[in-house]
């Protein structure tokens, strides 16, 4: 890459609930993606006093966290951080009417059969 820059960052989602909920089960997608132009060179997600149950890359290509947890009270705090290096421009669709497209097309062709 060249002029690469690294970015350190840094993201929390806090959830608050009305009661003291048993249990929780939570899906975040907050890992970015490998593309031309950027790249992770470290990240992690995660939960104090939860346990991540499942990742996986769901049907859009994104990165999936799965987490059951037992919070502590009535909030539950997942952060998201790392290290990305980027270069130049990123641009991981440049037509972003093609996802779009694709899935209006197959929805037509599975009308028409």
């Amino acid at each position: 890459m060249s002029e690469a820059s690294r970015l350190a960052i840094r993201h929390a989602t806090t959830y608050h609930y009305a009661g003291s909920p048993q249990a929780v089960v939570q899906i975040v997608r907050l890992t970015p993606h490998d593309a031309p132009g950027q790249r992770r060179l470290a990240w992690r997600v995660a939960e104090a006093g939860g346990a991540v149950a499942l990742v996986f890359v769901d049907g859009f290509g994104n990165v999936s966290h799965l987490f059951r947890a037992a919070p502590q009270g009535a909030r539950l705090e997942i952060v998201a951080e790392g290290v990305v290096e980027t270069a130049g421009r990123v641009d991981r669709n440049p037509d972003p009417d093609a996802d779009t497209n694709a899935v209006a097309n197959a929805v037509a062709d599975a009308d028409t059969d």
